[in-house]
């Protein structure tokens, strides 16, 4: 049996340890300071301070700064809307879907059984063409959704026109796209028969005006490709320094190469915030047994990387996602990880996740939920939220299904 199908067992393990102790946790254990009697304070409610522990979330005890609910907060049964305890869970899409996208401009997503993409909006799925797209890997979507780059398992790859149901194809060469805000430019990885071949490019959504902005060679698989918000920087680079940190060179859409900064740590992974402004980050280390760290870098393109917050998350990137105004992040962090994992994800799949809101402005960490519903484990694969911000929506990592949690 090899190393990571044993890491996978062990995982499936402890997750299904620390749920049951989730469970007695927050449903049978007598809480300091009470006495168990008809129920907590009797009425089955718990006085909650302003500031004060949340207690243990997985196998780590953490000290974190609770919101201000203004009452009790009922811990015999979960809450409708997320105020950091158990709350209930909303069924969605109860169907496997994958390329689900929630942005302002809406929420859209893939169904691989029906082969076709659709949008979702008050509760209801409307299909936004009749063509059927068999097979499809990836969708990269433009920030209006109007289109989107479709990659198939045979390399082809097609941008398509959802409002004029037309498209156009791109050569098999080409992966990793991210398009400009306008929708107008993409950036992608070309990578030919010789590593000599490889370069990052940039081009027109139309297929033409590509041109070369930086060689690859043997260094693709360090390139995240990725416009910013303004356009300006359309990849980023990690290069190793030694073996506990990493150079980070973000490239320019002309081909500048801008201030690159350093980073103490390992598996360097990114998401811009609206603005542009702000650079969220996950790395892992060995003094965390290579689990992941979340931090933030802020500044301008010019100044990104003087400084770096640590958010006191072990979770990645892709498990967050930004507000509108780029104040507050809602990331999805597993209560138990074990070692590795930041180097290899896929060891935390199916391990229960808690949910939090990181006020950018202040540093606050912030429990927003431990989901209860339907399923016995939640486990996010990527996080959004609605375009209106009222529920935060998260696919399962295990059946693909996406569920929501009330924020209002």
């Amino acid at each position: 049996m090899d190393r990571k199908r044993i890491l996978l067992i062990i995982g499936f393990i402890i997750s299904v340890g620390v749920f049951g102790w989730l469970l007695y946790y927050f449903f049978f254990r007598a809480l300091p300071g009470t006495v168990p009697t008809n129920g907590v304070n009797g009425n089955g409610t718990l006085p909650i301070p302003t500031n004060g522990n949340i207690g243990v979330i997985g196998n780590q005890s953490r000290n974190v700064n609770l919101p201000s609910f203004g009452n009790n907060i009922d811990i015999t049964a979960p809450t409708d809307i997320a105020r950091g305890g158990l709350t209930k869970v909303q069924d969605i899409i109860t169907n496997p879907v994958e390329n689900f996208v929630s942005n302002g401009s809406g929420t859209v997503f893939y169904n691989p059984s029906t082969a076709q993409f659709y949008r979702l909006a008050d509760g209801k799925q409307t299909v936004l063409s009749d063509r059927k797209f068999t097979g499809v890997e990836k969708a990269t979507w433009s920030k209006d959704q109007s289109k989107a780059i479709l990659e198939f398992p045979d390399g082809s790859n097609v941008v398509y026109n959802f409002k004029t149901n037309t498209q156009i194809t791109l050569p098999k060469e080409m992966t990793e796209f991210s398009f400009d805000g306008s929708g107008g430019s993409i950036a992608v990885k070309w990578i030919g028969d010789t590593k000599e071949d490889n370069w990052l490019m940039v081009g027109d959504a139309d297929g033409s005006n590509f041109r070369l902005i930086e060689p690859l060679g043997d260094q693709s698989t360090n390139v995240q490709v990725g416009y910013s918000p303004d356009s300006q920087v359309v990849a980023v680079v990690r290069r190793p320094i030694d073996a506990d940190r990493q150079e980070v060179l973000p490239i320019g859409a002309l081909g500048q190469n801008f201030k690159s900064f350093t980073i103490e740590g390992l598996k360097f992974e990114s998401a811009w915030a609206p603005a542009g402004n702000t650079l969220l980050y996950n790395i892992s280390t060995a003094a965390n047994n290579y689990n992941p760290e979340l931090w933030l870098t802020s500044g301008s393109t010019a100044t990104l990387g003087s400084s770096h917050l640590d958010l006191k998350l072990h979770t990645w990137a892709s498990k967050c996602t930004f507000d509108a105004t780029g104040n507050s992040v809602y990331c999805a962090e597993p209560t138990s990880l074990p070692t590795g994992t930041g180097l290899y994800p896929e060891l935390a799949d199916g391990i229960p996740d808690a949910f939090f809101r990181i006020d950018l402005r202040t540093g606050q960490k912030i429990p927003l939920a431990l989901p209860v519903g339907s399923q016995l484990l939640y486990s996010a694969k990527s996080v959004q939220l609605s375009p209106d911000e009222s529920q935060l929506y998260f696919v399962d990592s295990v059946t693909n299904q996406v569920h929501s949690i009330r924020l209002k």
